[in-house]
């Protein structure tokens, strides 16, 4: 099973999003997603996650982190993100 991280970057206070990279996603993707995100990110905020979440076929997770912001998910709780997408993979891998 093949996995990969898909990530959105963000510059000059714009989110840099391809579309097309979406619709790529959307109609050839055929591996698992799990989308990690900060709950109190500002730089990239909830909603924008949550576009990509939808965005995505299945089979996909989310998982917003509590308390976490902008690159801050496995700082908060090492042991949570690291169980996480072990069990992720596990499931996935199978």
């Amino acid at each position: 099973m093949s996995f990969f991280i898909f990530l959105i970057f963000k510059t000059d206070k714009k989110p840099v999003l391809v579309i097309h990279q979406y619709q790529k996603v959307q109609t050839q993707n055929t591996r698992p997603f799990l989308f990690i995100h900060g709950e109190k990110d500002i730089y990239v905020p909830t909603y924008m996650v949550d576009e990509s979440f939808e965005a995505c076929p299945d089979p996909k997770e989310i998982w917003i982190v509590p308390n976490a912001s902008h690159a801050e998910s496995f700082w908060i709780n090492p042991q949570a993100y690291q169980t996480k997408i072990q069990q992720f993979i596990d499931k996935y891998s199978k």
